[in-house]
């Protein structure tokens, strides 16, 4: 796997000052390189839209006290 220290121009710079780190079972793993792969995403990129996806989700099913 490459690693790049390039930043992304689908990210704003904000978004590469924290970090946290996601524990994957190997079959998730698998499949999130793989969508990452098809996107031609990195595995972070791909995770972090995964990740605000899943909040937009959350969010509206838990009503508008959600996300303050």
């Amino acid at each position: 796997m490459k690693h790049t220290t390039k930043p992304s121009l689908r990210t704003a710079k904000s978004a590469k000052k924290r970090m946290i780190g996601l524990r994957l079972d190997s079959s998730f793993m698998l499949e999130m390189e793989a969508l990452a792969a098809a996107e031609q995403r990195s595995l972070a990129d791909t995770a972090r839209i995964c990740v605000r996806i899943g909040y937009e989700q959350m969010k509206e099913k838990s009503g508008p006290a959600a996300g303050k």
